[in-house]
């Protein structure tokens, strides 16, 4: 098992990053992965607030029951997400988010969703996670319904849609009905004053990732973090590094999103694929290729935000395939030094082979 945390500390509070993976020779429990979370945080005197876990296919039951056992060492409220890591053999992981030093806690259930709120300095922030709808009708159906289940609990914290700087989506088979899925998506941010139909203005859309990663439950698994009040500061980044925005090829998300967070400034950078300023995907069945400008990709969202590789606390490469997994292992996970979790997923462009989304973090002086 391989443990990763990056800690960021400022006089405000600390956030803490938690990456852990199985060394892939078969030994690792999942028992062991959550107990190693839960020690790392009890000596940090940290809050659980977020878990992600990748599950090899098969093996759901004996995650699920894994951490159900370690629940009595760890709050109720923490919220999870149940996904798929791909195939049998796949080695998955399990990404945690936890604060200390914000007071005010609240849980928030509304609409079929949970959330996590807490508050420090005038500034609110609420975290919504494993968000479902599988009686919610087909993929775009349900796509709308987790949005508006994610949107009960912003109400009860006195938010909207309006106050999220990021989302994450997680869609099955995603290549068969990626274009309604952002119909659906773009109709609600429109409804909901997030976007400008036909202006090609999205100035309140969030940082997103949607991937053809498979939820435990339903087609549609979503995430969400927003934050409001005076010093929330929420600054979205339509265009940015080598990118225009993505709304001008019908998809409604910003390629990064910055805000204020109990430790500092924290960088979400969108998920991020091989695609090139006119919106053209690059190096066509040439998985190197295709990595390699990713990474880039991402290095110049966090030029043009401010921040070096190094404040990188967190990082998901989606890879197409398992031959796409073992390039990028060989040739970049360790090349590029940030605390990877791999994962099988499909992208949104069939020709698509990879894709990367990282969070970084810097400690306010």
């Amino acid at each position: 098992m391989r443990l990763v945390t990056r800690s960021v500390e400022s006089a405000k509070g600390a956030e803490h990053f938690l990456t852990v993976t199985p060394d892939g020779n078969g030994g690792d429990r999942p028992a062991e992965m959550f107990a190693a979370i839960d020690r790392v945080l009890e000596a940090k005197g940290a809050r659980n607030c977020r878990e992600r876990v990748f599950v090899p296919q098969g093996q759901f039951q004996e995650f699920q029951e894994a951490r159900s056992q370690a629940a009595h060492h760890r709050p109720r409220e923490v919220l999870c997400d149940w996904l798929s890591a791909g195939g049998r053999g796949q080695v998955g992981g399990v990404q945690a988010y936890a604060v200390r030093g914000p007071t005010d806690w609240h849980t928030y259930t509304a609409g079929g969703a949970a959330a996590l709120a807490f508050r420090q300095n005038g500034c609110r922030w609420l975290i919504s996670g494993g968000v479902t709808s599988p009686q919610g009708g087909e993929g775009p159906e349900q796509t709308r319904a987790v949005f508006e289940q994610g949107e009960a609990p912003l109400g009860q914290a006195g938010m909207g849609l309006h106050d999220v700087a990021r989302t994450w989506l997680f869609m099955h088979e995603i290549l068969g009905w990626y274009g309604s899925f952002n119909d659906v998506r773009n109709r609600l941010f429109v409804e909901r004053g997030l976007l400008r139909k036909g202006s090609g203005d999205a100035p309140l859309v969030p940082a997103s990732t949607g991937m053809g990663v498979t939820p435990a439950t339903g087609q549609v698994a979503l995430e969400l973090f927003a934050a409001a009040g005076p010093s929330a500061h929420i600054t979205r980044y339509s265009a940015s590094g080598k990118q225009r925005s993505a709304y001008e090829y019908g998809s409604a998300f910003a390629r990064a999103a910055e805000m204020h967070t109990p430790a500092g400034r924290s960088v979400f950078v969108s998920g991020t694929a091989a695609i090139d300023a006119s919106g053209a995907t690059c190096f066509i069945d040439d998985p190197k290729g295709q990595i390699r400008m990713t990474i880039d990709n991402v290095i110049a969202v966090l030029r043009d935000t401010n921040c070096r590789p190094s404040d990188v606390v967190q990082a998901i490469a989606y890879c197409k395939t398992p031959q796409v997994m073992e390039i990028f292992a060989a040739g970049w996970k360790e090349e590029v030094p940030w605390p990877w979790l791999t994962v099988i997923g499909d992208v949104c462009r069939p020709d698509l082979l990879f894709e990367v989304e990282v969070t970084a973090c810097i400690a306010e002086k």
